[in-house]
């Protein structure tokens, strides 16, 4: 219903009480598509060779978007170019500049002389040190 009324007001105009989306957004067992590809093949007069083509399409269409951890950078470290952040090429440009933003952050919001969160700074910073989280130029 929300992404009924979000087209409504995108599109400038009332929403539609006839043709109201579904929201089917589940995955479905092959025979729940198997009977879906069948109503689409028959809805639009086509005869039932074409529910297999469908189903075929929609298969090649969801291996063709088929990710692994791989493709989405899980399991090692991807971040700009340093000089994209602003800082030098030079090894540790990048932490020293995260430093200085992290303590004008600090000092903006009152904590520049809380203990605790300039311990908690500084223990963050020294993760993403030891896990080579810097970036690289």
């Amino acid at each position: 219903m929300l992404a009924d009324a979000l087209d409504a007001a995108r599109l400038l105009r009332p929403a539609d009480r006839q043709h109201l989306d579904g929201g089917e957004r589940q995955l479905k067992d092959p025979a729940a598509m198997t009977a879906a590809a069948d109503r689409i093949a028959r809805a639009v007069g086509d005869d039932p060779s074409r529910a297999v083509r469908l189903l075929a399409e929609t298969e090649d269409a969801g291996q063709f978007c088929t990710l692994t951890p791989a493709d989405l950078g899980l399991g090692r470290p991807h971040f700009p170019e340093t000089a994209v952040v602003g800082a030098g090429p030079e090894r540790g440009s990048a932490m020293r500049l995260l430093r200085q933003r992290c303590e004008t952050g600090m000092v903006a919001r009152g904590l520049d002389t809380d203990e605790s969160a300039g311990r908690q700074l500084r223990y963050e910073r020294d993760v993403i040190g030891r896990l080579g989280f810097e970036g690289s130029a």
